[in-house]
């Protein structure tokens, strides 16, 4: 009988953890769904021209935006500074270290280019790669 009690005991105390944690488990849960419910609704899309002069302005302003005509390699380039002595190390004491800075001139006309490349499509960085500056990169696609 003892040991019946001993094993029944056992089982009552392992198994509190784990409903202790289920129901922490459906109390968060209960939060998250409060605080859906309280967001606010999203935005409606933007409202079509009502009036006559705002469907016109609305179409003169489209017009104008289907006739710019660019080219992607001049809206793209970034002539850079026109710095031509690069400033030397610099060196100062932080503490019990000393640290170094050096400053190199960059140019994204070379073939390859020491950069940092921001991928606004699918929101990827590349810090410290190693890129190449050609038709892909100016395309968002880096190589």
């Amino acid at each position: 009988m003892k040991k019946i009690m001993l094993v029944f005991i056992t089982l009552i105390l392992i198994s509190l953890p784990i409903a202790q944690q289920t129901e922490a488990k459906d109390a968060s849960a209960f939060n998250k769904e409060n605080s859906i419910s309280s967001m606010a609704p999203p935005a409606s899309p933007p409202a079509s021209p009502k009036t006559p002069i705002e469907k016109k302005h609305a179409d003169e302003i489209d017009k104008y935006i289907q006739g710019l005509d660019y080219n992607k390699n001049n809206v793209l380039v970034y002539h850079g500074d026109a710095v031509t002595n690069v400033p030397p190390r610099k060196g100062y004491k932080d503490g019990n270290e000393y640290i170094v800075v050096e400053k190199k001139k960059k140019s994204i006309n070379q073939n390859n280019a020491d950069i940092q490349v921001v991928n606004a499509i699918s929101s990827l960085t590349y810090p410290g790669a190693l890129v190449k500056a050609n038709s892909e990169l100016v395309e968002n696609q880096p190589d």
